[in-house]
C-alpha cells in the first residue's frame, strides 16, 4: 500500500519548493520567490554549501564559504551597529556604572542568598516595608478609577484587558499630571510592540513619540498597524548605549532653544536593571515627568543599580554582605500576607 510520503512525493506541486524534507517525510511547501526557480531561497543555500551558525550574531546562519565576506560587511547585526555609530544617539557604554556591564554575558551565576536569616528579624522587615510602602501609596498616589474607561468594553481576553488596564492606568495617571499634551515630547524606554505609545496616541488625537527597545523585531509586527506611522520614531538601541540629548526628534513643538525641555518619559514594563540604566541616561536631561513601571526585580544587578552606596533600610546592614553580582535573594516571599 503507498504511504503518505511516497504519494507526496510523486506529487510535487508546481510552483513549490522541489527540497525533499526527510524528517517531515514530503517536499517542502514554499513558493519559490521567482518564477521558474526549483528551489526556496532558504533551501537553494543549504543546497550550496554548508551553513554555520553567524559567530557576531548565533541567532542566524550564514553559508561557511560567505562567512569572511557575511561578519565584514553582510551581517545585520554589524550593519545596525555601522547605522548606530553614524547616529548622534548612540555613545558605548555612556549610562554604564560598572565595567561589568559592557562585557559578554557569561555562565549565569547563583543569586547571593542571604542564608539562615532568623524568622522574627525577616518578619519584622516584611512588616516595615509594607508600612513605608503604604504610607507612600496613602501620601504620593492618587486612586485612579479606570475600570470605567470606554476602551475596556471592546477588549476580549483576560491578557488584552490586563495590558489595556495597564495602559488606562499609565494614561489617567498622566492626565492627573497635565502631561496628555500633544506639543509635548513622549519616549517609551523599553517599548516592545509600542501599544502603550499608540494609545497615548489615540487619547490626545496627536503627539510626536519616540520608542526605545533593544530589540528590532518589532517594527513589521505592530508598527504597520499604526493609523499614523508618521508619529513615531523606532530607535533599536540598548539603553546602556543611549545618549538622549543626541535625538534630534526630542525638539519641542513651541520651543526653539532647549532641545528636551517637554520630554515625558516613561514605561509600561522596564525589566531589571533598564529602570536604573534610563535613569541615568536622563540625568543631564530637562524633562517633564518620567513614570516607569519596573518589573522582573530578579534581573536587578548591582553593576547596573544606579545608586550602590545607597540602603535602603538600616536592617539590612546586619545582614552578611554581598558576594556576587546579583543583588540578594530572600529566602521568603516578601510580598505574600
Amino acid at each position: 500500500m503507498e504511504t503518505k510520503g511516497e504519494r507526496e512525493r510523486q506529487e510535487l506541486k508546481e510552483g513549490r519548493c522541489g527540497y525533499w524534507l526527510p524528517m517531515k517525510n514530503r517536499y517542502c511547501r514554499v513558493v519559490p520567490d521567482f518564477e521558474g526557480e526549483k528551489y526556496c531561497t532558504n533551501h537553494s543555500q543549504q543546497l550550496q554549501g554548508k551553513r554555520i551558525n553567524c559567530p557576531l550574531d548565533p541567532t542566524h546562519f550564514v553559508l561557511e564559504s560567505d562567512l569572511e565576506k557575511h561578519i565584514t560587511i553582510k551581517c545585520p547585526l554589524l550593519v545596525h551597529l555601522k547605522e548606530l555609530e553614524a547616529s548622534g544617539y548612540y555613545r558605548k557604554d555612556i549610562n554604564a556604572i560598572s565595567p561589568q556591564m559592557s562585557q559578554p554575558k557569561s555562565d549565569a551565576k547563583e543569586p547571593s542568598v542571604i542564608p539562615k536569616t532568623p524568622l522574627p528579624q525577616l518578619q519584622d522587615l516584611m512588616a516595615r516595608i509594607r508600612q513605608k510602602a503604604q504610607e507612600f501609596i496613602n501620601d504620593s498616589i492618587p486612586e485612579i478609577s479606570y475600570m470605567e474607561h470606554p476602551s475596556l468594553d471592546h477588549i476580549e481576553g483576560s491578557i488584552k484587558i490586563k495590558h489595556r488596564k495597564q495602559e488606562v492606568s499609565i494614561s489617567e495617571h498622566m492626565r492627573l499630571l497635565d502631561l496628555l499634551h500633544a506639543d509635548n515630547r513622549f519616549v517609551e524606554f523599553g517599548c516592545g510592540k509600542a501599544k502603550l505609545s499608540n494609545f497615548l496616541y489615540q487619547e490626545m488625537n496627536g503627539g510626536k513619540f519616540v520608542l526605545i527597545d533593544k530589540r528590532q523585531n518589532f517594527r513589521s509586527k505592530v508598527d504597520g498597524t499604526f493609523k499614523h506611522p508618521e508619529a513615531f520614531k523606532r530607535i533599536s538601541i540598548d539603553i546602556k548605549d543611549l545618549y538622549v540629548p543626541g535625538i534630534g526628534d526630542l525638539t519641542p513643538v513651541n520651543s526653539d532653544t532647549d532641545t528636551d525641555t517637554d520630554m515625558v518619559c516613561y514605561s509600561k514594563h522596564l525589566c531589571g536593571g533598564a529602570a536604573d540604566l534610563t535613569l541615568r541616561s536622563l540625568e543631564n536631561c530637562r524633562v517633564k515627568a518620567i513614570l516607569i513601571a519596573n518589573c522582573c526585580h530578579s534581573a536587578c544587578t548591582l553593576s547596573s543599580y544606579i545608586d550602590p552606596s545607597y540602603t535602603p533600610l538600616p536592617m539590612l546592614e546586619t545582614l552578611p554582605p554581598l558576594k556576587s553580582n546579583t543583588l540578594p535573594v530572600l529566602e521568603m516571599d516578601l510580598i505574600a500576607p
